[in-house]
């Protein structure tokens, strides 16, 4: 089922998938999980407001201006890979990947 089939917000998707495969270890876990929701959810507020606004806006003297919410776009999206790291979620990468497989090949010959 998509997030978008169920009217989730990210955050809220987000718990859900974590709930449902790990759980805080201890409470300064479940703050830190508590804390990456809400910056998801108001990162994705934000996402959809520059989305309708554009990446430009009118600046104070009438010229074309960057949307100010891009660069808190880009701070929430580093405090958010900053406190998934921390929850020990960081992403595997195709390197890693194949690297399990292969010692996974290698152990099973065994």
């Amino acid at each position: 089922m998509s997030r978008a089939s169920t009217n989730q917000t990210r955050g809220a998707a987000f718990r859900a998938a974590y709930d449902a495969e790990f759980e805080p270890s201890t409470p300064a876990d479940a703050v830190i999980l508590d804390r990456c929701v809400a910056l998801l959810d108001q990162l994705e507020a934000m996402e959809r407001r520059v989305a309708d606004d554009g990446f430009t806006v009118k600046g104070g003297n009438g010229q074309p201006a960057a949307h100010p919410l891009i660069a808190a776009v880009r701070a929430h999206s580093a405090e958010v890979a900053r406190l998934v790291r921390q929850l020990g979620l960081e992403p595997e990468t195709i390197h890693t990947t194949r690297a399990r497989a292969a010692a996974n090949a290698r152990w099973s010959k065994s």
